[in-house]
């Protein structure tokens, strides 16, 4: 868990803005991917809303946002194990 909030420390306030970005369309991949399987499989779960809020922020270019919810998506499964 300290790793976790260390990179995000890290990431937050000492990398620019483009390359924030383009780590928070890389790290997005993996939910939208999991929100389409849910959806392929008729599920409308926590992995669509999931996706959907990441997309949405993303498509908003809104990159802390999404920044912010993948880390607190990151943290609850952390917690959850």
């Amino acid at each position: 868990m300290f790793n976790h909030i260390a990179f995000r420390i890290i990431t937050r306030y000492f990398l620019p803005v483009s390359i924030r970005s383009v780590m928070s369309l890389i790290k997005a991949v993996p939910f939208v991917i999991q929100g389409l399987r849910s959806l392929s499989k008729g599920k409308l779960d926590v992995h669509v809303l999931d996706a959907t809020s990441v997309t949405f922020a993303l498509f908003r270019q809104d990159f802390d946002t999404a920044g912010s919810v993948m880390f607190l998506l990151g943290m609850g499964d952390i917690m959850e194990e």
